[in-house]
């Protein structure tokens, strides 16, 4: 069981930008958040996976461009 996840939010770009992410579990959607990171750098956000679900999927965009739709955590 995974209790928690870290997200690694990357840009790579010459400009700063606007990651929103949500992590989807058995249990369903959890809560979309936005971070901004700053040109060419990183920043890791840690998430607590409850305890009654299994995280099935991180949901993600860049600005308003989709960057994931799923990740397989089995």
């Amino acid at each position: 069981m995974i209790a928690e996840l870290a997200v690694n939010l990357r840009n790579t770009t010459d400009d700063s930008h606007v990651f929103h992410f949500a992590v989807e579990t058995t249990a369903g959607l959890g809560a979309w958040e936005s971070h901004d990171v700053e040109a060419s750098s990183s920043k890791v956000v840690e998430k607590d996976v409850s305890a009654n679900s299994e995280p099935v999927a991180v949901h993600g965009v860049v600005n308003d461009r989709v960057l994931a739709e799923a990740h397989d955590f089995r």
